[in-house]
């Protein structure tokens, strides 16, 4: 389990090297609502299309107000470099669940880094009693603004919502995490 993990997060860094380049091309290919065609699905979020989340609408994007086309183009790349290959590290890394799986849970359930609450929470996907992935997940807050958060393995945290699917594999070290 841990061996393949490795394996697949170099695959992710590898891909996540290319969406550097390809970005911004692939935002050229998006339609009016931000949403890519089927053949460029492993770039996008299956959530929200490549104009961000409403979080990211509110105040993460770079330029609040897109009145021209420009500005536009740069908002969508940046979410696609904040979401590097997401729908490839779902579709094809991801883990993919059944509902006969057994989910081990171990740690603080309340680990969070928005609201932030310190603490470790590991989880352990069983199939036939043996286990085939995991999810680790750290937040410590170190200052008043920022924490440490690292998550590791595939996010199985939603795997009671949805037993029969495909969970995104996850590589995220962050030592200067923000709290807003």
């Amino acid at each position: 389990m841990y061996f393949k993990y490795f394996l697949l997060v170099l695959v992710n860094l590898f891909v996540s090297a290319m969406n550097i380049f390809l970005a911004p091309i692939v935002v050229l290919f998006a339609d009016k609502s931000g949403w890519l065609p089927k053949w460029l699905w492993w770039f996008q979020t299956p959530g929200d299309s490549l104009d961000g989340s409403r979080g990211w609408k509110n105040g993460k994007r770079w330029f609040k107000v897109e009145d021209n086309k420009f500005k536009r183009w740069v908002n969508r790349f940046a979410w696609l470099y904040r979401n590097s290959m997401y729908g490839f590290c779902i579709d094809v890394l991801g883990a993919r669940t059944k509902d006969t799986d057994t989910l081990l849970i171990k740690g603080d359930p309340l680990t969070s880094n928005r609201p932030i609450h310190s603490g470790l929470i590991t989880y352990v996907l069983l199939r036939n009693n043996k286990p085939v992935y995991f999810q680790w997940y750290y937040v410590k807050q170190w200052s008043k603004t920022r924490c440490i958060r690292i998550n590791l393995g595939w996010k199985l945290w939603g795997y009671l919502e949805n037993t029969n699917g495909n969970h995104q594999l996850t590589f995220s070290p962050n030592p200067l995490m923000g709290l807003s």
